[in-house]
C-alpha cells in the first residue's frame, strides 16, 4: 500500500460512495512510542551516588530517616530493616526537588518534622508512615518563604504529648509555638520579643508538662525560660544575675531538676547551674575553676547521677560528677595524672553504666567506663596498638549494649570487659571503609547506621551485633559511573567525542548513532588518566584536537577515525611542556592558533598539519611572557582578534596569516592601557564588525569598525561619561544587533542597534534576559528570560519590541525551568529545561507555547536526566545525538530518531494497520505529554476525532472528517458508562449525544470508535447498514479487554 507523507493534522476532506459493511477482527498490540534510547554504556563501572540518609528516627520499631534516590530529591523515607520495607513515605516536594525534612519528631506515635514542598516553603508536616497520610500541618506563613527560616533552630520538643517548636509567621519573628496536629492547635504561645524581632530561642529540655528552654528577649542577653503551654505560663526565671557571655546551654533533666552550663562573667566562665524553675532556685551548683573557665560540658545523666567533664584548673579536663550540691560536686578521677588533660569525650548511659573516651597518656585515646569511683573508673580495652589511639565515638546504646565505631570507622561493641569489647564486622567484610560511620540510631535490638562499603556509597546499613548480621539494608541510589562524552564534533558521517569508559580515562570516541558504530578510537595515553582532549575542529577532511600522550605535553593530534590514522600533528614545544593553546581559527586552508614553544611563551601560530608547515605569525609580547591572542573572528577576509603588547596593552589586531599582514587595528586606549579586554563579545552585522571597547574617557561601550583605524569608533554610550556600560553577547539577527548589559540589580538589560547611535537602544521590555550560549532559529533569536511574572524561562526575538516574548512557562509562576543547550536541529530548537514534576529533561520548541513541549522523560519521574550536547539531523542519519542519565545508567550517549513519522503510524513501525487504530481506541480522550506523542498525531495535547481520521486517511479510502467536538461529546457517555457493555454501545449509539455535527453515515462508527475500554478491534467498510442495524437493535454485543 502507498502512503501520502503528510505533516502531522494535515488533512484534506475527500467523500467516497457507500460501501456495504464488512467487519473483520484484528491482531491487538501495545501502544508503542517515539522515545531516545541508549546508544551505549560505555563506562559501566558500578557507582553509586549514594542516597545519604540523615536524621535517622524510630517510632513504633520503624526507622523513619531522610535520604534521595534516583527520581526524588531528599525526601523522608521509612524501613523496617529490609530491602522490600525500605520506601519512599512521601514525595513532598514533587520531582527532583528536595523537601528538606529535619527535625523529625515522635509525639504519641505520630511523625512530626519540617518540610518545604516547594508551594508553601518550610512549614510544619506530620505523617503516620503513609504517603496519605502525610501531610502539612498548617501553613504558617503563607508563601513560598515558609514559617521555618534557613537560620532558625530546628527547635522541636515534646512535652508530655503537645509540640513546641519554633516559627516565623512573618508578623512577630521567630517565636514558640505549639500544635496538637490539628490547624486550630496550630498557634503562637507567646511573642517574646514584641514586633517582627526574633526570640532566638535555642536549647530545650522537657520536664513532664513543662519546657524549659533559652531565649533572649533583648534585655539582659540569653536567659532560661519556662513554658507550660500558654502566655501566662510562659517567663523567664530571674536567678538575679545575668548570663553574660555565655547563656544557659546543654540543658539536662534529672528528676525535676534542670541542669546547665553558663557563664556569669564576661570571660566565658562556663559552670556548673541548677534550676527548679523558680527564681531563687536557678543557682550556681559549684564554680569549678575559680580563677579560671570550669569548661563543664557534656552533661550526662546516669541513674540520677549527673557526671560531666570539666577542668578545675590542676588536673586539667577530667571526669567529674554532682548530686546537685557544691560538696557532691567533685572530680571523679585524674585519668591523666598530673595537669594533662584525659579529655573525656563521648559520655554515655549504657544500662547504667558510664562509658566514654579518654586519654591516660599512655595507651592513646581509648574506651573507659566509670561506676563515679575513682577505683570503678578503668579503661575498657586498649583497641589500638600501644601509644596509638583508637579513638572511640559515637557511642551508641543499643538494648542495653554498648556500639561504636573505632579507627578508620569500624563497627565495634562492648559489654564493658576487655574481652566483650569485639570488632562486629572486619574492614576486609566491608572493603574500602574509610569515612566515619555516621547517624548512628538503636531500634530495639538492633543498630542502624549509614555507611560506605566503596561500592554503594553513603547508605542505609544494620547490625545486631555479629558478623553475618551486619549488612546493607537496600542501596536506594545505584547506578554506573558515567562516561561524560563531551566535545561533540560531525564529521563524514561521524560524531567524534570524548568519553570515559572507566578503563582508558577521558579518550576519542566515535559513534554513527548505532551501539556497534560507537568505538574507542585510539587510547592515547595509557592508563586510567586521559589524554586531556580538547579543542575539536576540522581542517582539510581530518579531525584535529589537543591531548596529551604523558610524553609530549599538550600538543595538536590530528585523525582520520582510525586507531592507525590517530597521530600527533607535531610536538611544538618538544618534550613534556605543552604548546598548544586553543583559540582556534581557518584562513585560506591553514590553521592559526595560540601556542607555546618554550621560547615565546603564548603567541600566534600557524600551521597545515605538518611541523614543516608550522610557523610564529607574530610575537607580541617578547620573551617568555605571553601575548595571548584570543577570541578569533573571520571578519572581510581577515582573522580579527585581541593581543597583548607591551606598549599598547591588550587591543584589537587583524591578520592574513603572514608576519607582515599582522598588525593593529587601532590603539583605542593610548599607552599601556586595554582599550579591550581578552574577551570583546565580537559579532559582524551589515558589514561592521561591532565589540565592547574603553577609550579611556567613556568606559567601556559599543564599539564598530569597517576594518580600518579610521572607520573604527564608538557607536553608543550606554553609561554616560567615565562610568562603563559593559556591553556583552553581541549577537547579529538578521540586521538588528542584540547586546546585554548589566544593571545596578544584577539584571541583564536586553538591548537593540542597527549599528548607529540613533538606532541603540534599551526596549521597554520586562525581561532579564541571558544571551550567552543561546542561537538563532529564521528570524528569531531564542534565549532565556525572567521577568516579575516569570522565572527564567524560554523567550525570543525578532528584534522588534512587539517581537519579544515568553514562549511558553514552563515551570510555572516564579519557578524557574532554566532552559539551557540549545540547539538548532533541522529548524526544531532542541535544548534541556526542567520542571516540577519531570525534572530537567529534553524539551523542542517551534517557537510557539503550544509546540513547545518535553519530548520524553529519560530518567523517570522527577530524576533529573540532563541532556546535553545535542547534535543531530541528516548528518548522522537523521539521529539527535547527546548525552544524558536515566537515573540507573551515569551519563552516557542517547539518540533519537529524528526521521519523518508517517501519519496515522501511532506505533512507529512503519505500517498504518489495525495495531494503529487500537493504540487511538485505548488512549481516546486522554492527554498526552508530550504533545504530539502516542496517538495524538495533530499533536494538540488531546487524542481525539482529528487523529482518528488521520488513521483512516492513510489506512484506505478517506472519508469526511468528524468534527473533533462531535466525537468528544460522544465519548463522554461512553466514559461515564464504560463498565457495562451494553450501556457502553448504547450510549454509542446514541445520536442525541452527537447533535446535528455528525453527517450521515459516520456518527455510529466514531461513537463505537470512542468505547475505550473494549478488546476487539473491527475493520470497518462502509456504514450505512451498521448505522440502521444499531437504530432498530440500540446494542451489540462487544467483548472486554481481559
Amino acid at each position: 500500500m502507498k502512503f501520502r507523507s503528510l505533516r502531522r493534522g494535515s488533512a484534506d476532506a475527500r467523500s467516497v460512495g457507500v460501501r456495504h459493511l464488512r467487519m473483520e477482527s484484528l491482531e491487538s498490540r501495545q501502544l508503542l512510542s517515539v522515545s531516545p534510547t541508549l546508544i551505549a554504556d560505555i563506562n559501566q563501572t558500578p557507582f553509586s551516588p549514594a542516597s545519604d540518609p540523615r536524621t535517622l528516627t524510630e517510632i513504633n520499631g520503624q526507622l523513619y530517616f531522610t535520604a534521595r534516590d534516583r527520581d526524588h530529591g531528599i525526601e523522608l523515607w521509612k524501613s523496617d530493616g529490609t530491602s522490600e520495607g525500605t520506601t519512599l513515605v512521601k514525595d513532598i516536594n514533587s520531582g527532583a526537588g528536595s523537601s528538606s525534612v529535619t527535625a523529625i519528631t515522635n509525639i504519641g506515635g505520630t511523625l512530626y518534622f519540617m518540610a518545604n514542598d516547594g508551594v508553601h516553603g518550610s512549614e510544619l508536616w506530620k505523617s503516620d508512615g503513609t504517603s496519605d497520610g502525610t501531610v502539612l500541618v498548617k501553613d504558617i506563613r503563607p508563601g513560598v518563604e515558609g514559617a521555618i527560616e534557613f537560620n532558625t533552630p530546628k527547635f522541636m520538643a515534646n512535652a508530655n504529648g503537645v509540640l513546641f517548636f519554633v516559627a516565623n509567621d512573618g508578623i512577630t519573628g521567630a517565636e514558640l509555638w505549639k500544635s496538637d496536629g490539628s490547624v486550630e492547635g496550630t498557634v503562637q504561645v507567646v511573642d517574646i520579643v514584641p514586633g517582627i524581632y526574633d526570640a532566638a530561642l535555642y536549647r530545650y529540655v522537657t520536664v513532664g508538662a513543662l519546657l524549659y528552654f533559652t531565649a533572649f528577649d533583648g534585655d539582659e542577653g540569653r536567659a532560661l525560660w519556662k513554658s507550660d503551654g500558654t502566655a501566662a505560663g510562659t517567663t523567664k526565671i530571674n536567678p538575679g544575675v545575668a548570663f553574660k557571655s555565655g547563656g544557659p546551654d546543654e540543658l539536662i533533666a534529672i528528676g525535676e531538676t534542670v541542669y546547665f552550663r553558663a557563664s556569669a562573667t564576661f570571660s566565658s566562665d562556663f559552670e556548673l547551674w541548677k534550676s527548679d524553675g523558680t527564681d531563687a532556685e536557678t543557682v550556681l551548683v559549684k564554680d569549678v575553676y575559680p580563677s579560671g573557665n570550669g569548661n563543664v560540658s557534656q552533661l550526662t545523666n546516669v541513674d540520677g547521677t549527673l557526671f560531666f567533664r570539666a577542668n578545675d584548673g590542676v588536673s586539667g579536663v577530667e571526669l567529674w560528677m554532682s548530686d546537685g550540691t557544691a560538696a557532691g560536686t567533685t572530680r571523679v578521677s585524674n585519668i591523666r595524672s598530673g595537669a594533662n588533660a584525659s579529655t573525656p569525650n563521648y559520655l554515655i548511659n549504657v544500662g547504667g553504666t558510664l562509658f566514654f573516651s579518654a586519654n591516660d597518656g599512655v595507651s592513646g585515646v581509648e574506651l573507659w567506663t566509670s561506676d563515679g569511683t575513682a577505683a570503678g573508673t578503668s579503661l575498657v580495652r586498649n583497641i589500638a596498638n600501644a601509644g596509638t589511639s583508637s579513638t572511640p565515638r559515637s557511642l551508641t546504646n543499643v538494648n542495653g549494649a554498648l556500639f561504636f565505631q573505632a579507627a578508620t570507622g569500624e563497627l565495634w561493641k562492648s559489654d564493658g570487659s576487655s574481652a566483650g569489647t569485639i570488632r562486629v564486622r572486619e574492614r576486609d567484610v566491608i572493603p574500602n571503609i574509610t569515612s566515619t560511620l555516621r547517624e548512628l540510631k538503636a531500634v530495639g535490638s538492633k543498630l542502624y547506621f549509614t555507611a560506605n562499603d566503596g561500592a554503594a556509597g553513603f547508605e542505609l546499613w544494620r547490625s545486631d551485633g555479629t558478623t553475618s548480621g551486619t549488612d546493607l539494608v537496600r542501596d536506594i541510589y545505584f547506578g554506573t559511573a558515567d562516561s561524560s562524552p563531551g566535545l561533540f564534533l560531525g564529521l563524514n558521517g561521524w560524531l567524534y567525542f570524548s568519553a570515559d569508559d572507566g578503563v582508558h580515562g577521558p579518550e576519542l570516541w566515535k559513534t554513527d548513532g548505532t551501539v556497534a558504530g560507537t568505538t574507542l578510537v585510539r587510547d592515547i595515553r595509557p592508563g586510567i588518566e586521559g589524554s586531556n582532549l580538547y579543542g575539536f575542529f576540522e581542517m582539510n577532511g581530518m579531525l584535529y584536537f589537543s591531548a596529551n600522550d604523558g610524553s609530549h605535553g599538550d600538543e595538536l593530534w590530528r585523525t582520520d577515525g582510525t586507531e592507525a590514522g590517530t597521530t600527533l600533528a607535531f610536538d611544538l614545544n618538544p618534550g613534556p611542556g605543552n604548546s598548544f593553546g586553543g583559540n582556534i581559527s581557518l584562513i585560506d586552508g591553514l590553521l592559526l592558533f595560540r601556542a607555546n614553544d618554550g621560547v615565546h611563551g603564548y603567541e600566534l601560530w600557524k600551521t597545515d598539519g605538518t611541523l614543516a608547515g608550522s610557523s610564529l605569525v607574530r610575537e607580541f609580547y617578547p620573551g617568555t611572557t605571553s601575548g595571548n591572542p584570543s577570541s578569533p573572528i573571520l571578519f572581510n577576509g581577515e582573522i580579527f582578534f585581541t593581543a597583548k603588547t607591551p606598549a599598547s596593552g591588550i587591543e584589537i589586531w587583524r591578520t592574513d596569516g603572514t608576519s607582515a599582514g599582522t598588525t593593529m587595528l587601532i590603539d583605542i586606549l593610548p599607552g599601556t592601557g586595554n582599550g579591550v579586554s581578552y574577551f570583546p563579545h565580537f559579532a559582524e552585522m551589515n558589514g561592521q564588525l561591532f565589540f565592547a571597547a574603553n577609550d579611556g574617557s567613556s568606559g567601556v561601550e559599543l564599539w564598530r569598525t569597517d576594518g580600518t583605524a579610521g572607520g573604527t569608533s564608538r557607536v553608543f554610550d550606554i553609561t554616560p561619561g567615565s562610568p562603563s556600560g559593559s556591553p556583552e553577547h553581541l549577537y547579529n539577527l538578521n540586521g538588528t544587533l542584540l547586546f546585554t548589559t548589566e544593571s545596578w540589580s544584577n539584571s541583564s538589560l536586553l538591548w537593540f542597534s542597527d549599528g548607529t547611535t540613533q538606532g541603540t537602544f534599551q526596549p521597554n521590555i520586562d525581561v532579564d534576559a541571558e544571551l550567552e550560549g543561546q542561537l538563532q532559529i529564521g528570524d528569531y533569536f531564542y534565549f532565556s528570560g525572567r521577568n516579575g511574572d516569570f522565572g527564567e524561562e524560554l523567550w525570543r526575538t525578532d528584534g522588534t519590541v512587539g517581537g519579544t516574548s515568553i514562549v511558553k512557562d514552563i515551570n510555572p509562576g516564579q519557578a524557574r525551568g532554566y532552559p539551557f543547550g540549545m540547539t538548532n536541529v533541522d529548524g526544531m530548537l532542541y535544548f534541556t529545561a526542567g520542571d516540577p514534576v519531570f525534572g530537567f529533561e529534553m524539551w523542542r520548541s517551534d517557537g510557539t507555547a503550544t509546540g513547545t513541549s518535553r519530548v520524553t522523560d529519560i530518567a523517570a519521574g522527577g530524576a533529573d536526566s540532563w541532556p546535553w550536547g545535542y547534535r543531530g539531523g541528516a548528518t548522522f542519519n537523521d539521529k539527535l545525538i547527546f548525552r544524558a542519565t536515566d537515573g540507573v545508567l551515569g551519563s552516557e550517549l542517547w539518540a533519537m530518531d529524528l526521521s519523518p513519522i508517517l501519519d496515522g503510524d501511532f506505533d512507529n513501525d512503519g505500517d498504518v494497520d489495525g495495531a494503529d487504530f487500537l493504540a487511538w481506541q485505548r488512549d481516546f480522550a486522554s492527554s498526552v505529554v508530550p504533545n504530539g506523542g502516542g496517538a495524538d498525531d495533530d499533536a494538540n495535547g488531546i487524542v481525539d476525532g482529528a487523529d482518528l481520521y488521520v488513521w483512516k486517511e492513510n489506512f484506505g479510502a478517506p472519508e469526511s472528517l468528524t468534527p473533533a467536538g462531535a466525537v468528544s461529546q460522544a465519548a463522554a457517555p461512553v466514559a461515564e458508562e464504560e463498565d457495562s457493555s451494553e450501556a457502553a454501545l448504547a450510549a454509542a449509539s446514541s445520536t442525541d449525544a452527537l447533535g446535528d455535527a455528525a453527517g450521515p453515515g459516520q456518527w455510529a462508527r466514531e461513537a463505537l470508535f470512542a468505547a475505550g475500554d473494549f478488546s476487539r478491534l473491527f475493520r470497518l467498510s462502509g456504514d450505512g447498514e451498521f448505522e440502521n442495524s444499531l437504530r432498530r437493535r440500540g446494542r451489540a454485543p462487544l467483548a472486554r479487554r481481559g
